[in-house]
């Protein structure tokens, strides 16, 4: 009798369990069928534009815009984490290969004082950096790494997948260097912001402020005074995110916006950028929640967030679905490079170049 009521009892349980199971199960099944993607890119609309190719293949690497050149640095691709560094004309798309200060990515980087800040990132054998240099164009040379001992303050910790941005203080005309997120050692960091203050008389100063969501791998993007975060990964409750939290530097507050209006609004690996007077975000992963022989599924769409109304609207798909990619704003485009796909469950790294312009809000 013992024997005949554990069967049930378990019978019970499995048709108690059977729907969410089933659910689950056609949701992954989706996903995979999505991964299986051909590897030509699908038609796109006519707001987008294949520009070429930059530099090689790769995901995870720096790509900005700054003194109207575009700067690409390290990354990974097939053969692991890159050192290489570019700079570009948007308008010719002419490269220069420039000196690079060691391999890294999911680094990060921000102009200030017509100089580039680089800090973070992760090494070619998965170490977490703390390394924070500049490289000076008008010299074409990198300063010798910054370190505790040439600043004052609590220094930034190591992390990689963080967010980097530049902002002159209209309070002291003083340029600081904003520092957000990440992660070390496969732990997300503290959600506190740094900043470092670049015209303190003496040494550089860092200070530590707010604290927002503990958060790696999100999109960002600095507008005005605020910088804006969108999804990214939680480590301490071990899945995707789907929230916007805006970081008003000003008042040193968070706030938390909400989430866009789609059942795949949890993403990381997304990118966004300011472009006429919204917010684009487009694409990014979702990792698979059952199966774990699923690729992650990476995204196609594109979003355009109205800052006034705190509202989302689906601006359409782009030129195929791709995850930590990069994008800038450059003349009213939205410009889109890098990132990988899946194709027949393999990673595809990715180089090429897209703009895409906006409708008139």
């Amino acid at each position: 009798m013992l024997y005949l009521a554990s069967f049930l009892f378990i019978l019970l349980f499995l048709f108690s369990c059977s729907d969410e199971f089933l659910d689950t199960m056609k949701e992954e099944q989706a996903l995979e069928k999505a991964n299986k993607e051909s590897p030509v890119s699908p038609p796109v609309s006519s707001s987008w534009v294949n520009l070429g190719s930059l530099a090689t293949p790769r995901s995870g690497c720096i790509f900005i815009l700054a003194d109207a050149q575009y700067y690409i640095y390290g990354g990974e691709e097939y053969a692991g984490v890159r050192s290489d560094f570019w700079r570009y004309d948007p308008e010719t798309l002419g490269g220069t290969l420039l000196t690079s200060t060691g391999y890294k990515t999911l680094s990060a980087m921000a102009y200030a004082k017509s100089r580039l800040y680089i800090f973070g990132g992760e090494d070619s054998g998965g170490g977490t950096l703390t390394d924070l240099r500049y490289y000076d164009p008008s010299g074409a040379s990198w300063s010798a790494e910054i370190t505790t001992s040439d600043t004052n303050g609590p220094f930034a910790p190591a992390r990689s997948g963080h967010a980097m941005f530049a902002y002159v203080d209209p309070a002291d005309s003083h340029t600081k260097l904003y520092i957000y997120g990440g992660s070390s050692g496969g732990t997300n960091v503290a959600g506190t912001v740094y900043s470092l203050d670049l015209d303190e008389p003496g040494k550089p100063r860092w200070s530590k402020l707010a604290e927002g969501p503990a958060l790696r791998n999100f999109a960002s993007a600095l507008v005005g005074d605020k910088i804006y975060v969108y999804g990214g990964y939680s480590s301490s409750e071990a899945r995707v995110k789907d929230e916007l939290w805006v970081y008003s530097i000003t008042d040193d507050a968070w706030t938390l916006l909400g989430t866009m209006p789609s059942s795949l609004a949890a993403r990381e690996g997304a990118a966004m950028a300011y472009v006429g007077g919204r917010i684009y975000l487009y694409g990014g992963s979702r990792p698979s929640t059952l199966i774990s022989s699923v690729a992650p599924t990476v995204l196609n769409d594109l979003w355009a967030y109205d800052i006034p109304s705190n509202t989302w609207t689906q601006a359409g798909e782009g030129p195929g679905g791709r995850a930590f990619h990069r994008c800038v704003a450059y003349d009213g485009l939205l410009i889109l490079y890098g990132g990988y796909k899946y194709s027949s469950g393999s990673m595809v790294y990715l180089s090429e170049l897209w703009s895409y312009t906006p409708d008139t809000p």
